[in-house]
């Protein structure tokens, strides 16, 4: 087989699979920036509950206090 006849039998393959081999790392990127996304969100949501968290602790811990320590009231 001389070049030409070798282009000719194998270009179109070659260029197919050229091209779905860009479009399965362009998918793959889209991929891993959703998921980065993702994942940010998760972790600003898992902070904001943790907060939440530590805010209630505190309170239930005061309401503990208030309870079995009794409270001043002035009588």
């Amino acid at each position: 087989m001389d070049v030409v006849q070798m282009i000719q039998a194998f270009g179109f393959p070659i260029a197919g699979c050229c091209a779905m081999a860009w479009y399965v790392k362009y998918i793959t990127d889209q991929n891993n920036a959703r998921i980065d996304a993702m994942n940010k969100e998760h972790r600003d949501e898992v902070n904001r509950l943790s907060s939440v968290l530590e805010n209630n602790t505190l309170a239930i811990q005061k309401l503990t206090d208030y309870i079995t320590l009794g409270h001043d009231d002035g009588r």
